[in-house]
C-alpha cells in the first residue's frame, strides 16, 4: 500500500484511495461504537469484551455520581432550569424553521450535496448497508427533535457522519471519471469549502472586534455574541466608555 500511494503512475488514486479509506475509516469506528459485529468468539471471549463493554458505563456513572447526588437533593432542579430555556427558546421562535435550517447551520452549507449524497450512500447504495445504523441514528434524532421543538444545532455533531459517507460515495463516482474530470471536481470542491468556512468561522466565531460593524453583522446572524459579552457592554461603544468613565 505504501508502495502503492508513493507511485508516481497514479497521483489521483493515491489521493483517491487515501480520501475514501478515510472515510470508510470514520464510517466503521462509528458503526462499531453503535452496534458491535457478532463474530466467531469463544465463551471466555465474549464474557470479556461483555466486562470490557461495560467499563465505559461504570466509568461514566461514578463520573456522573456527584452530580445525580446533588440532583437529587436539590429536586432535580436542573430540569426546571432546562424547561424554562426551552419555554423561552419556543417563545421567541428560536424554535422555528428547525427543518429547513438543517440545509445552513448546523452544517457548512457548501457540504450539503456530500452530506445528502451520505444519506443516498447509507440508504439506498448496496456497499452502504452496514452503515446503515448510522442513517437511522441521524433521521430518528431529527425526527425527535423536531417533534420536542429543539434547537437547529442540536443535530449538528450528526453531519460530520454524513460527510464522511457522502464522502466514500464521492470517491467511488470519481474513480469511474477521467484524470482531468476529477481534478477539476476535487479542485472546486476544495475551494467551495475553504470559502465556506472562512465566511461561516466570520459570522460563528467570537473573533470579531467589540461593538465594531463586523460584530454587529455576527451576532445578528447567531445572536449569541451578546450573551456571550454580558449585561450592558454589548449595547454600544459609547455605553462601555459611560461604565468605564473614558479612561478606556
Amino acid at each position: 500500500m505504501v508502495g502503492h500511494f508513493g507511485s508516481r503512475d497514479s497521483p489521483r488514486l493515491s489521493r483517491g484511495h487515501l480520501q475514501r479509506d478515510s472515510g470508510l475509516r470514520l464510517l466503521r469506528v462509528t458503526s462499531r461504537i453503535l452496534s458491535q459485529q457478532e463474530g466467531t468468539k469463544t465463551t471466555h471471549d465474549r464474557g470479556a469484551a461483555a466486562l470490557q463493554s461495560q467499563s465505559p458505563v461504570v466509568v461514566a456513572l461514578l463520573i456522573m455520581l456527584p452530580n445525580i447526588l446533588w440532583q437529587i437533593q436539590h429536586q432535580f432542579v436542573s430540569l426546571a432550569y432546562l424547561r424554562s430555556i426551552h419555554a423561552g427558546d419556543v417563545a421567541r421562535g428560536a424554535t422555528d424553521f428547525f427543518l429547513l435550517n438543517q440545509f445552513w447551520k448546523p452544517a457548512n452549507p457548501v457540504a450539503l450535496p456530500l452530506w445528502l449524497a451520505g444519506l443516498w450512500y447509507l440508504f439506498v447504495r448496496p456497499e452502504g448497508k452496514r452503515y446503515r445504523i448510522l442513517g437511522w441514528t441521524y433521521l430518528i434524532t431529527l425526527v425527535a427533535l423536531l417533534v420536542a421543538k429543539g434547537r437547529d444545532y442540536y443535530l449538528a455533531p450528526a453531519y460530520p457522519i454524513l460527510i464522511a459517507a457522502g464522502a466514500v460515495w464521492g470517491e467511488q463516482w470519481l474513480s469511474s471519471s477521467s484524470a482531468g474530470s476529477a481534478a477539476n471536481v476535487l479542485r472546486v470542491m476544495w475551494i467551495s469549502l475553504l470559502t465556506a468556512t472562512l465566511c461561516t468561522s466570520a459570522l460563528t466565531l467570537p473573533i470579531a472586534p467589540l461593538n465594531s460593524a463586523w460584530w454587529r453583522v455576527a451576532n445578528n446572524v447567531n445572536g449569541n455574541f451578546a450573551m456571550e459579552v454580558g449585561w450592558p457592554c454589548h449595547q454600544s461603544l459609547r455605553h462601555r466608555e459611560q461604565l468605564t468613565g473614558g479612561l478606556g
